[in-house]
């Protein structure tokens, strides 16, 4: 993984607008990404009851359920690999 000086350059940012990135310790960045972790759960719950409720139709649950996934496993990496360091 590079090197990166701004949270724009974080694949996981672009991905999911991780959250923390400006506060000055490692272990209080971790600390928000695991917030932002939550946060992508938290979407998912939110994308079954739309689901449920048909607010929106099998397809665009399924695309969104994966970009949130994908969000999340762009996080996980991101805190195993700043835990490392």
């Amino acid at each position: 993984m590079n090197k990166f000086e701004r949270f724009e350059d974080i694949e996981a940012y672009k991905e999911g607008c991780c959250e923390g990135f400006e506060r000055d310790l490692r272990q209080e960045f971790i600390r928000f990404l695991f917030i932002a972790k939550g946060s992508a759960g938290e979407v998912r719950t939110q994308l079954y009851i739309a689901k449920n409720l048909e607010y929106i139709d099998a397809k665009t649950f399924d695309e969104l359920i994966d970009k949130a996934k994908y969000v999340s496993s762009l996080i996980v990496n991101l805190i195993k690999y700043l835990k490392k360091r």
